[in-house]
């Protein structure tokens, strides 16, 4: 118990008649249950590490929505990417084939006729040219 006057703590023994004695020399003072326990901090979850336990899910919640969003993007993305690299796998399979086709044959053609052969499916033979303007 705490002294007023000095600040002090003053010790008391209480005996089994339940009468308060100064200790003798020998004995130690052993402080009251309420002064140690003002003296400690109190245990459990303080609000302050509560509302930073929040803001972090809230964080982290918030990253995996926005994450979350773009999958359909992504995916379309990739699968168009996938069909550009198909197309071009088989244009450029079928301007082996030609280039080929005409070296066996002993014909001649330009880089041009053959990719106008691969989109009209029709040979225009050593004359043929790219562009019919005015024809």
């Amino acid at each position: 118990m705490k002294n007023s006057r000095s600040g002090l703590l003053t010790c008391s023994i209480k005996n089994r008649s339940g009468a308060h004695r100064a200790p003798l020399s020998n004995e130690y003072c052993v402080v009251s249950d309420e002064i140690k326990e003002s003296s400690q901090h109190p245990s459990g979850i303080s609000l302050i590490s509560l509302i930073i336990t929040i803001i972090v899910i809230i964080i982290l919640a918030t990253i995996v929505i926005f994450n979350g969003l773009n999958t359909p993007n992504s995916a379309n993305f990739a699968k168009f990417t996938q069909q550009v690299d198909n197309v071009y796998m088989a244009v450029t399979n079928k301007y082996g084939d030609l280039l080929q086709k005409h070296s066996l044959a002993n014909e001649t053609r330009t880089q041009e006729q053959i990719y106008l052969e691969i989109a009209t499916g029709k040979d225009q033979g050593i004359n043929g040219y790219m562009c019919t303007t005015g024809k």
